[in-house]
């Protein structure tokens, strides 16, 4: 758990009502969240009993997680808040004996994109037509065609 004055991330409770409103900002439909959300823990950050960002840690292998969605209030984006929350996500990995930690975005997400890589995530691996497979219509965003996943890699240790 984090905390400052005005701010906290905690672990969300298993009998908490999960922030769909934040989760759905970073995944299309309650369904592609619902295909995740069993087997992973949810954070969030409060401030003053107001759920402002979300992530949602999994584990994906003997020796690594994966951040499976991280969301910020549009209107608090920009202030930082999704770079604490991508630090506090590698402390728990760490925390918990990972030594990996994966977290994936489009080809269009350039915002996305570069806070990853200032937290210290590294490109590992393009999954080609991702996008174009999974979903019947054609998405776009930042007015580009989502075609390929971009999978980037912290190294924990």
């Amino acid at each position: 758990m984090i905390s400052d004055n005005r701010s906290l991330i905690r672990k969300l409770g298993a009998s908490e009502e999960v922030p769909y409103s934040l989760l759905l900002l970073a995944d299309e439909t309650k369904e592609a969240i619902g295909h995740y959300l069993p087997d992973a823990s949810v954070y969030v950050w409060e401030e003053e009993d107001n759920m402002i960002a979300v992530y949602v840690l999994t584990v994906t292998g003997a020796d690594s997680m994966e951040i499976m969605n991280l969301a910020v209030e549009p209107s608090r984006q920009g202030e930082g808040i999704g770079l604490r929350m991508l630090e506090h996500a590698t402390e728990t990995a760490r925390s918990l004996g990972f030594s990996r930690l994966d977290i994936e975005t489009s080809n269009a997400a350039w915002g996305p994109l570069y806070l990853y890589q200032k937290a210290g995530f590294e490109i590992d691996r393009l999954r080609k037509d991702f996008y174009r497979k999974r979903y019947p219509a054609p998405i776009r965003e930042n007015r580009l065609l989502l075609n390929h996943m971009i999978v980037l890699r912290k190294t924990l240790l």
